[in-house]
């Protein structure tokens, strides 16, 4: 199949237009513009590529599109009134909410029941938080954090064929390429796109002979998902998208995450790949990784004949990857480079064991001793002892039951043991949460909006999967 189609340069003739209209034309022209779309999105028949391009815009490489303070060249906040202001992503939200409300549209998500609770247990966990004390400016930070995983629900009924996702995914895939050159640019440079255009200090972020490795990141959520989506169709035997292709956005992807030089998302990301090799069987597994091997070896010797730069913070990644030997030997600090163990972790368990069972909810007491950087810990300052058993233990079902329904006649036929490519991600998410930062729970830290569009499409992609005869199969 090709690799580039119409609705690429629909894609590309959005992107071009947001970016005009952020960066170059006028702030009235600007909110006028976004407005449109959000009246020809509602109006539109191709949800896939406005869903597509609202995941893009909100995770783009080079971290474009991502200022976000009131005077900045950003993506548009309409004031109502005094103090009061509405960003377009919340008015692109409530777009869609209409949509599916009034569509009526068949809804098939084969973890709808999952979800439904989820949101009545985070309706509970509200009422309890305003029993403990709840500020108005949490209240404005509550549904900045949480009203997102509106879209967990909302992308399943718009992208809900496997013709629409391969469409999802050849629209992404070249990004995963834009997010490596912006990461090139960034150790050259020391400024990310967005900074550059906006005329502002990146920080230290620039590649140097005697540094220390830069931790420039971007579009590392959209990275993610190409990362799985990639190798569910290099397992599954249909030819959707050729395998040298798929091999070289594989490969990209996991080195784009590596030279972020962030520990939790490399070991995520390494085993997503070790796993996805045993899916392979027989003389495929040899075939398959001489194919992706080698076109790694081309990559990184392209990569560092052009840019020697590339080469000196892979050094430097794979440095700061080795100081988790010294944390295996009982450095908790792993040779002074970690402070959740020692420091953040502690201070956050120091506040849960006053409420261990139920937890500080979204009081005033839970926002001043949460902390993004330690999931785990959080989730229990936040619910308790009792509600992180739940919250993990769901997220530990979704794997079970994506490995129960894998084993199925009906999909093991289908598709071999890509479905459970799926299965990997997940765990690869609780990797990521218990080593980073925070990416599971109802209030995520940062990057609320972007964490949950990405389970969005995941959601999505794995429920696609499991249907027969137009209805998700029922899992018991």
């Amino acid at each position: 199949m090709k690799i580039w189609s119409k609705e690429n340069n629909q894609l590309l003739l959005l992107l071009l237009l947001t970016f005009l209209s952020v960066y170059l034309l006028p702030k009235v022209a600007n909110l006028f513009i976004f407005l449109v779309f959000l009246v020809i999105a509602y109006r539109s028949k191709a949800d896939y590529l406005w869903l597509t391009w609202f995941f893009i815009i909100n995770d783009a490489p080079g971290l474009l599109f991502s200022a976000g303070k009131l005077g900045d060249l950003r993506i548009p906040l309409y004031h109502i009134g005094p103090g009061i202001s509405i960003s377009f992503q919340d008015l692109f939200l409530f777009v869609y909410i209409l949509k599916a409300i009034f569509s009526r549209k068949y809804f098939s998500f084969v973890f709808k029941k999952e979800f439904t609770m989820f949101y009545l247990v985070g309706v509970v966990l509200f009422l309890y938080s305003i029993l403990l004390g709840m500020s108005a400016e949490i209240y404005l930070h509550l549904i900045r954090a949480v009203l997102p995983w509106a879209w967990v629900m909302i992308v399943p009924c718009f992208i809900d064929s496997q013709e629409q996702m391969i469409k999802v995914s050849r629209l992404l895939f070249p990004f995963v390429f834009l997010a490596l050159a912006s990461q090139i640019y960034t150790y050259i440079t020391g400024s990310y796109w967005d900074k550059l255009l906006r005329g502002v200090e990146s920080g230290f972020v620039k590649v140097t002979e005697n540094g220390e490795a830069s931790r420039s990141a971007s579009a590392v959520y959209i990275t993610f998902f190409i990362f799985v989506q990639s190798f569910f169709f290099f397992l599954w035997k249909n030819r959707i998208f050729s395998k040298y292709y798929l091999a070289t956005i594989i490969f990209t992807a996991l080195l784009t995450i590596f030279l972020t030089a962030t520990r939790g998302w490399i070991i995520a990301f390494f085993f997503i790949g070790m796993g996805a090799v045993l899916f392979l069987s027989g003389n495929r597994i040899f075939k398959q990784t001489v194919r992706i091997v080698t076109i790694a070896l081309l990559i990184l010797l392209a990569l560092q004949y052009y840019f020697p730069i590339v080469k000196r913070q892979i050094k430097l990644s794979y440095e700061r990857v080795s100081t988790l030997e010294t944390l295996a030997e009982g450095d908790i600090t792993a040779g002074g480079t970690v402070s959740r163990i020692s420091e953040r972790g502690p201070r956050v368990m120091s506040k849960v064991w006053e409420s261990p069972l139920i937890g500080w909810g979204f009081s005033t007491d839970y926002y001043q001793f949460a902390d993004g950087h330690v999931g785990n810990q959080t989730i229990m300052l936040n619910v308790g002892i009792l509600g992180y058993l739940y919250l993990t233990g769901l997220l530990f079902y979704f794997c079970y039951k994506i490995w129960v329904l894998s084993k199925k006649s009906y999909f093991n036929l289908k598709y071999g043991t890509a479905s459970r490519i799926y299965l990997l991600g997940l765990l690869a998410v609780f990797i990521i949460h218990s080593s980073s930062s925070q990416f599971w729970g109802y209030d995520m830290g940062y990057d609320p909006l972007q964490k949950t569009i990405f389970f969005s499409f995941l959601f999505s992609a794995i429920s696609i999967i499991f249907q027969m005869d137009n209805e998700s199969i029922q899992f018991i």
